[in-house]
């Protein structure tokens, strides 16, 4: 038999398929989605913030958009549809683009994978990619999702500033790869996607980290820091120390994948807070854990320290809340501030003279994730941009089996085409 390279996969079309995705009471292949009858553009994006895709992009990639208005466009991710904001509701022309705020790949997929969720070790980590793909159509239907635009009227008598927002400080490690060694002695591994797999700090008895803290509001709500880890197999015994202070100790047994919740105080908030986990097990010298993050929150003052975007956190209130920002990055004349939770967008005033943004909420009964940015200055542009056409193999159900193949597979260097082969 000849022996060669190229991969082919062969999709049998009425074998039981292994590959759904269960979410909530809905059982998913992922191309649901799909409306195979429209033209996509395939958007590549690797890290968080407010992107811009050009009318030039769209051109260049491929597909002619010369007669396509704003309304028209729809964009999606993971299967929902994302809210959009276009410079224009009309013909799009060679200066306009579509503005949305883009999300890098962390465990959106990764955690159809595991048998439980609770399993992954790092939520902010993929296991495969930081890419993200996002899929930009259009149509005619008038339904598609745009951001609400909020009215920034700070006329008339304003509420008391305010003074502080819950901040989170976040550490995200991925220096190791870890996953469960369940057989020390022949070195075995599960083939699954097992308990604590994920990437972290090194599996080892001691793990010491520092966080920087700025601008604390020693009036507001209580700080708390969030540590989640794993551990190997056999005993535990868990310190976990912040500024040399033991603040939570926890007995565990086996393998372990876990958020320690732990409170603190104000004096915790150093500029630099030193934080340990260590295995203390004296019955065990291989008392092992690996850390995937760290998360301080705490009351922070408005001080943006000169950076060109900022994300925080607005508690929910019923009633409207005025906010001054201060020393943000204001070189430039194009701001805007998004509700991530409330999908609504709008531009703040600039104060000039005092250094400045102001804007006002309306009531909410959510927690508001505000991203505020600097247009002029960090405005993403996606890493690519493609035009794809998605093929619908439903058409091919009457068939026995479908080859799923490459250019590449059809000829080898000896002239023989294994496709037309088989």
């Amino acid at each position: 038999m000849k022996i060669f390279s190229t991969f082919i996969v062969i999709i049998f079309a009425f074998l039981t398929s292994n590959a759904q995705m269960v979410s909530n009471t809905d059982t998913l292949f992922g191309n649901e989605w799909i409306d195979f009858n429209n033209q996509y553009f395939k958007i590549s994006i690797a890290e968080d913030g407010i992107y811009h895709i050009t009318s030039r992009q769209l051109s260049d990639s491929g597909e002619d958009i010369n007669n396509i208005k704003g309304t028209n466009f729809k964009l999606i991710a993971y299967g929902q549809e994302v809210p959009i904001y276009t410079s224009t509701d009309d013909i799009f022309g060679e200066n306009d683009y579509i503005e949305f705020y883009g999300e890098k790949n962390k465990v959106q997929l990764d955690s159809f994978l595991f048998r439980n969720k609770d399993y992954i070790l790092n939520p902010e980590y993929s296991l495969f990619t930081d890419t993200s793909s996002y899929f930009l159509t259009w149509n005619n239907s008038g339904q598609n999702k745009r951001l609400a635009k909020l009215d920034n009227d700070l006329s008339g008598n304003l509420p008391p500033v305010e003074e502080y927002y819950f901040h989170d400080e976040k550490l995200v490690i991925n220096s190791d790869f870890n996953k469960p060694l369940r057989d020390s002695k022949n070195h075995v591994y599960r083939s699954n996607f097992d308990i604590g797999e994920g990437f972290a700090s090194p599996l080892q008895q001691i793990n010491n980290f520092t966080i920087k803290t700025s601008d604390v509001y020693n009036a507001g709500v209580k700080p708390s820091l969030t540590i989640r880890l794993t551990t190997n197999a056999g005993n535990h015994n868990i310190d976990v120390l912040v500024n040399g202070k033991v603040l939570e100790t926890s007995v565990e047994y086996g393998f372990i994948c876990k958020n320690y919740e732990i409170p603190l105080s104000f004096d915790d908030l150093t500029s630099e807070m030193n934080i340990s986990v260590q295995g203390k097990d004296n019955s065990d010298i291989y008392d092992r854990n690996a850390v995937s993050v760290i998360d301080v929150k705490y009351s922070r003052s408005f001080n943006f320290n000169d950076k060109p975007f900022f994300k925080f956190k607005i508690e929910p209130e019923n009633f409207s809340k005025y906010i001054e920002i201060n020393h943000f990055d204001l070189e430039g004349n194009n701001f805007v501030i998004y509700d991530l939770n409330n999908n609504s967008r709008l531009v703040p005033e600039i104060d000039r003279d005092k250094k400045v943004l102001k804007f006002i909420l309306p009531p909410s009964n959510k927690t508001r994730d505000l991203f505020v940015v600097n247009l002029d200055k960090s405005v993403l542009s996606p890493t690519k941009i493609e035009s794809i056409k998605f093929e619908n193999f439903l058409q091919y159900k009457d068939r026995n089996y479908i080859i799923v193949t490459d250019k590449d597979a059809f000829i080898d260097d000896n002239g023989t085409n294994w496709v037309t082969e088989y």
